[in-house]
């Protein structure tokens, strides 16, 4: 009678693969947005982030519920996560990634829509497959 004990098979992966993966990994984190200033700005009452990819973008406080009941001095001290993706503001113990101040900004609809778009326009050879399939019977099919 066999016991039923599964055994795993081993995996060997070689130096080539894992120094692909690394490369592939290096690639993902030097392409994504990062914080690399932030301050805030009591005249415009207002959160300003500088990122990685030259964009400057202003989150207006009132855009963001959570400050909202936070006094502006305690604004004044931001300290950014050491990923670039997150802002610590100190004297009010609180923090935000940048998802969630691109959110306050632009607003779910919105952010989804562009999304959408850009996951939209990523093509693939399935896709182009589909395509030229799809042309071939006249084009794309009605809705």
């Amino acid at each position: 009678m066999k016991s039923g004990r599964v055994t795993a098979a081993r995996v060997t992966t070689t130096d080539a693969e894992i120094d692909a993966a690394i490369a592939r990994a290096g690639i993902h984190v030097r392409s994504r947005a990062k914080i690399v200033a932030a301050r805030y700005i009591a005249a415009r009452d207002a959160i300003a982030l500088r990122l990685s990819t030259g964009a400057l973008i202003e989150v207006p406080r009132k855009a963001i519920p959570r400050l909202r009941r936070v006094r502006a001095k305690d604004l004044t001290l931001v300290e950014i996560g050491p990923a670039g993706a997150t802002i610590w503001f100190q004297p009010a113990d609180i923090g935000f990634d940048l998802e969630e101040l691109l959110l306050a900004t632009t607003g779910a609809r919105a952010l989804r829509a562009a999304g959408a778009r850009a996951m939209g326009a990523i093509s693939s050879k399935k896709k182009a497959a589909a395509a030229r399939l799809n042309g071939k019977r006249g084009g794309r099919p009605r809705k």
